[in-house]
């Protein structure tokens, strides 16, 4: 999916909600939102967007010409906030390094605990950040493989 500049500096719509049914209530500078009538479900939800929550301008001028209501979905947080908050809260680490081989450019690596949970290759590093959170949450609801990845004692994880 082909993100714009601002909706780069947040994570997704699907990470922010696992991470706030987690725990995370940090003040976020973003929102996740969109534009749906009452009786629709979030499901449903037309030009979902990514905002600053002092900007008004955008949606306002959407929600005249679509002339459907403004909906909040959920706070955005930064990528870097919430690898702080992995870190500072939970013991999990999330690094996103580029490296410079092959055709694979980013690399990332979780850690809970001080233990692999995986490290692996990908392309972009939105993907590397994406694939990173997802299994930082797999690993805080409990359904990581760090304990399989340290037996194999594989240092990347498996597509």
């Amino acid at each position: 999916m082909q993100r714009n500049p601002i909706e780069k500096i947040f994570a997704t719509e699907e990470i922010a909600k696992a991470v706030i049914t987690l725990g995370f209530n940090d003040q976020c500078i973003g929102k996740h939102a969109g534009f749906k009538h009452f009786n629709e479900d979030d499901s449903e939800m037309r030009n979902k967007f990514v905002h600053n929550t002092d900007v008004h301008g955008v949606w306002t001028e959407i929600q005249q010409q679509e002339r459907i209501p403004f909906f909040t979905i959920c706070p955005a947080p930064t990528w870097d906030q919430l690898i702080d908050w992995f870190r500072e809260t939970h013991d999990i680490d999330i690094d996103v390094i580029r490296i410079r081989k092959g055709g694979l450019n980013f690399e990332y690596t979780v850690m809970a605990g001080g233990k692999l949970v995986a490290s692996d290759r990908i392309a972009t590093r939105l993907d590397a950040l994406e694939k990173a959170m997802l299994l930082a949450i797999e690993t805080l609801k409990g359904n990581g493989n760090s304990e399989k990845e340290e037996q194999s004692g594989s240092h990347y994880s498996k597509p």
